[in-house]
């Protein structure tokens, strides 16, 4: 006997009916319940591996945010335009700053060089008057070899202090030379290397209309800056006063008083450049002393005459050779 469905009112379905006497409302009737069973099951349906997998990748997904997103972040930072003209400029930064570096260190060196090689050597004398071998006033000076460097050159320099004629012109001795003479180490009357140049003697001063005292003007004080020290008003009014070591020589020549001082010029005379005074390869050319000579050799033609001649050039008798060192690069 067919089960009739109960009979219960619905949106979807009839009014109640006998199963015998329509059975395709009964037919209609139990296909509408399977749909209902079919979309409404009692039960959850198996999971399948695709929702597995999308279950796994979104876990992933969310699992490495921590790192994706700052990854992310941190591409957009570094592709951005402003990054690269950072990233640039930090470049020519640090090409800028390891080229001075490098410049910094060779001058460093060569500094180091320059100052191991001790520097201008610088080597006094005096000079000798009234000889009978060489009458012209001549110095002898020795130099230092452990202080000069091997196979460097050297720029020769003779410094002196002239003395100012106290009455006439400088037209009556004319020119004089100073001549300097390097001489063999193992020979000292062999000369290697020679050189002279002519000069002029000081002019006389003016005598004053009036003679005033000595003023100390040394002891006024001097607020000028630099550039204008030659405003001073010590300088304006006289001379400065000269160092201890000046002072302790000029005593030696006799020209220690202020007004004396005033008479005494210096004279400077570069005579030689690039001289070589240590060969390492040939030790027969080494040079031991410098012989400085000052004045005119026909002026002592007469080796009979007494006394000095009047057109004798005069000095303080100190004399100076300074040798100062060329570097030529790093050997």
């Amino acid at each position: 006997m067919p089960v009739e469905p109960p009979r219960s009112s619905s949106p979807l379905l009839s009014e109640p009916y006998d199963a015998v006497q329509n059975p395709q409302a009964a037919r209609k009737r139990v296909k509408f319940y399977k749909e209902m069973k079919r979309l409404h099951p009692d039960i959850e349906p198996p999971i399948t591996w695709a929702e597995i997998r999308e279950f796994m990748g979104g876990l992933v997904v969310l699992l490495a945010a921590p790192i994706i997103i700052p990854a992310r972040l941190i591409q957009h930072a570094i592709t951005s335009p402003l990054t690269i003209s950072i990233v640039l400029k930090l470049l020519l930064l640090g090409f800028l700053f390891l080229a001075s570096s490098v410049f910094s260190i060779l001058a460093a060196g060569a500094f180091f060089w320059s100052w191991k090689i001790g520097g201008n050597i610088e080597v006094e004398g005096w000079l000798f008057y009234g000889s009978k071998h060489h009458r012209p006033p001549h110095a002898t000076v020795y130099f230092p070899l452990d202080r000069i460097e091997q196979d460097l050159r050297y720029d020769v320099q003779v410094e002196l202090e002239l003395v100012r004629p106290t009455k006439g012109t400088t037209d009556e001795m004319g020119n004089f030379m100073l001549s300097l003479e390097l001489r063999a180490l193992d020979q000292p009357e062999r000369v290697l290397i020679t050189a002279a140049q002519p000069s002029l003697p000081p002019a006389p001063l003016a005598s004053p209309f009036i003679s005033l005292p000595v003023l100390p003007t040394s002891h006024l004080p001097c607020i000028v800056p630099y550039p204008f020290r030659s405003l001073c008003p010590s300088r304006l009014l006289g001379y400065s006063v000269p160092s201890a070591k000046i002072r302790e020589r000029r005593a030696k020549g006799g020209f220690s008083s202020r007004e004396r001082g005033k008479d005494v010029v210096p004279l400077k005379k570069d005579l030689m450049e690039g001289v070589v005074l240590k060969p390492g390869r040939v030790p027969g050319m080494t040079i031991g002393s410098g012989f400085v000579s000052i004045g005119r050799e026909d002026l002592f033609e007469d080796k009979v005459a007494t006394g000095a001649p009047s057109r004798e050039v005069k000095t303080t008798g100190w004399v100076l050779v300074r040798l100062t060192p060329r570097p030529t690069g790093i050997r």
